[in-house]
């Protein structure tokens, strides 16, 4: 059993939590090729065969295909809880056994908030959630975020990074629970959110610019703070949701002197 980290896994520990705040927060369009092997993949693993691959430049367009296309696409909640059941749920079980057996309670508490909680903050509560708000105000009546379509790609990134830094560590996993991290690892690094139907997914790139302050909060005070190749953007004052307007027609000297609230008040 591991009971406590040696100073060099602890540097360690730093520098991967930095390599996967860097992968959450990459930039730059999906690995097509890599990313269409291993959604063919994790579809074969289901008993399914590869879907129809449709690639677009942002979330908000994956949103305007599947709102265009509605009619034609097949049971996606029920698609989406089959790969979840069978790459996630089911290796749940046997990830929580190996922790309990080679982690010392103390040790698994330290990762867990150094890796799992502290990624989640930066990536999950600082850019999911955000854009999740801009494309729900954006598109109403897209019904995407109501029920657990949509897997994040890149932004998965805070979960994969804890059971794959224990794996490290030398927590075994079985076989099974390997390859399905190994998957969703490999589909972090290649690609943006994507969306499985029946026979088609849909896969949206990363951001193509991505600015953040001292806090990594999304943030940018000359423009919009995260841009899409195909333009669409999110503008963000610390971490706050704001329009276009805020950004570029208050002063630099007012939003200097704007805290939290204000702005918020602002939004409101």
């Amino acid at each position: 059993m591991i009971t406590h980290l040696s100073p060099s896994q602890e540097q360690e520990l730093v520098a991967w939590r930095e390599q996967w705040y860097a992968i959450g927060s990459a930039c730059g369009p999906s690995d097509r090729e890599t990313t269409t092997r291993l959604i063919a993949a994790v579809y074969r693993a289901i008993g399914k065969p590869a879907p129809a691959m449709h690639f677009v430049e942002s979330p908000a367009a994956a949103l305007s295909h599947l709102l265009e296309e509605k009619d034609s696409l097949t049971n996606p909640l029920s698609m989406r809880r089959q790969l979840w059941t069978a790459l996630w749920l089911q290796i749940w079980p046997s990830l929580k056994e190996a922790h309990a057996w080679a982690l010392k309670r103390e040790v698994e508490n330290i990762l867990w908030e150094a890796l799992w909680l502290w990624l989640m903050r930066l990536v999950d509560e600082k850019q999911i959630q955000i854009l999740k708000q801009r494309l729900s105000q954006e598109q109403a009546q897209a019904q995407m975020f109501s029920q657990p379509l949509v897997f994040y790609g890149n932004h998965d990134a805070y979960w994969i990074a804890y059971y794959l830094f224990c794996k490290r560590l030398g927590v075994q996993y079985t076989l099974h629970a390997t390859k399905c991290l190994d998957w969703w690892a490999s589909l972090a690094r290649s690609c943006g959110w994507w969306w499985p139907y029946e026979r088609v997914c849909i896969v949206a790139d990363r951001p193509s610019v991505h600015h953040v302050d001292e806090q990594r909060r999304l943030h940018c005070t000359t423009g919009p703070a995260m841009i899409f190749h195909d333009g669409y953007a999110l503008w963000a004052w610390h971490g706050v949701l704001v329009s276009k307007p805020i950004i570029e027609q208050l002063s630099l000297s007012s939003l200097r002197l704007a805290d939290q609230a204000g702005i918020e008040a602002v939004v409101s």
